[in-house]
C-alpha cells in the first residue's frame, strides 16, 4: 500500500510542478479555484524538504497576491524552516518522538511545538495570518501548555 501511495504521491508532485511551469506561477485560486489551489498547496507540503524549499517564495507570494490562504503560506513557512533546523515562525509545527522512560522502563511518544523564533509575538503572527492562538491550537492537538 505505501509504495503505491508514494507512486501517487510522485505522479500529483510531478504534474503539479509540470503546471507551475505552464502557468508560470502558483495555481492559485483566480487561474484554478479554490479546491485545486488548495490540491497544489497540500501536494508541495508533503513533498521533500529540497522541493519544499525550491517553492517557498512562490507560496509566499501567492498568499500575499490572496491566490493562496495565508494560514497555508504560514504552515509551509513553518515547515521549510523545520526542516533546515531553524525555528518556526508561526508555531504550526508539531514534532513527535519516542523516548525510553526510565522510571516506568518503556518507550512513549512525546508530541511538542518545534522551537518557535519569537514567542512574545506568536498570537498577532498567527491572527495576522489566519490562524487560531497558540494555546487553542496545542489544546486541540492535545498539547500540554508549559
Amino acid at each position: 500500500m505505501l509504495n503505491t501511495q508514494n507512486k501517487i504521491d510522485s505522479l500529483n508532485l510531478l504534474r503539479i510542478v509540470e503546471i507551475i511551469k505552464e502557468v508560470g506561477g502558483y495555481p492559485g485560486k483566480t487561474l484554478v479555484g479554490d479546491s485545486a489551489s488548495k490540491v497544489a498547496f497540500f501536494v508541495l507540503q508533503h513533498s521533500t524538504p529540497e522541493i519544499q524549499k525550491k517553492h517557498l517564495d512562490l507560496i509566499l507570494k501567492a498568499a500575499e497576491n490572496f491566490e493562496l490562504n495565508k494560514s497555508y503560506a504560514a504552515m509551509y513557512h513553518d515547515r521549510v524552516l523545520m526542516h533546515g533546523g531553524h525555528p518556526q515562525i508561526y508555531g504550526t509545527q508539531i514534532r513527535r518522538e519516542t523516548v525510553f522512560d526510565s522510571i516506568t522502563g518503556s518507550w512513549i511518544e512525546r508530541r511538542y511545538i518545534w522551537p518557535v523564533q519569537d514567542t512574545t509575538i506568536i498570537d498577532s503572527l498567527r491572527l495576522w495570518n489566519g490562524l487560531k492562538p497558540l494555546e487553542a491550537y496545542m489544546y486541540e492537538m492535545g498539547l500540554d501548555i508549559e
